[in-house]
C-alpha cells in the first residue's frame, strides 16, 4: 500500500533527475526514472529489479 506522501517524493526525485539531466547533459539522470518507475510499479526491493538489468543497462 502506497503512503499518501509517496507521490510527492517520487516527482521530487523524477523532476531532480530531468534538471540534472539537462544541467549536465549526464545520460545516467536521464535514465534512472524509467527505473524507478520500474521499481515502483512492482512493489519489490529494489534489488530484485536491479539484478534483472544487463551490466550495459545500469552502468553505461
Amino acid at each position: 500500500m502506497e503512503r499518501r506522501w509517496t507521490g510527492g517524493i517520487r516527482a521530487f526525485a523524477k523532476e531532480y533527475c530531468r534538471y540534472w539531466a539537462e544541467t549536465s547533459r549526464y545520460e545516467m539522470f536521464g535514465s534512472v526514472p524509467v527505473l524507478l518507475e520500474e521499481i515502483w510499479d512492482e512493489d519489490k526491493w529494489w534489488g530484485t529489479v536491479i539484478d534483472r538489468k544487463t551490466w550495459q543497462f545500469l552502468f553505461g
